[in-house]
């Protein structure tokens, strides 16, 4: 059994604070077909994803979420940041997942990665310019 001698934590751990810090949180770069990329160390993903051919941008009201049916996720993106997964939609281009909390944005994580990798059709929800909900089929 370990004691406190064998821990190798720093010394009076207990009176450690963390200062709380405003951060500025990362987001993909829009989608664009001259994007170079420039040194090596980004806070977005820097390659476009497939069907860019297919972007248009998604015009929606504030508040009221619009239903996408027979859309592919053709790219993710996230970053060790709170809450920060993006998805790319073919024909709407990058979408955030929902940050309202960490379960939702797991969730719609694990379940964009399965429609990626099996290339299977989504239905999405999206609202504010998020990815409320989704459907796999």
């Amino acid at each position: 059994m370990k004691t406190d001698k064998d821990c190798n934590c720093p010394e009076n751990i207990d009176n450690i604070q963390v200062n709380e810090v405003e951060s500025v949180e990362s987001q993909p770069n829009a989608l664009d077909e001259n994007l170079e990329v420039v040194g090596e160390d980004f806070d977005r993903p820097m390659e476009t994803p497939p069907f860019q051919d297919e972007f248009q941008e998604n015009s929606e009201a504030f508040g009221a979420g619009v239903w996408h049916d027979t859309k592919k996720v053709t790219g993710l993106w996230s970053k060790d940041e709170t809450r920060n997964s993006w998805a790319a939609i073919n024909g709407l281009g990058w979408k955030k997942l929902n940050n309202t909390n960490n379960s939702s944005c797991v969730a719609l994580t694990i379940l964009s990665a399965h429609a990626k990798q099996y290339n299977k059709n989504v239905k999405l929800n999206i609202d504010n310019n998020q990815i409320k909900e989704m459907y796999v089929w």
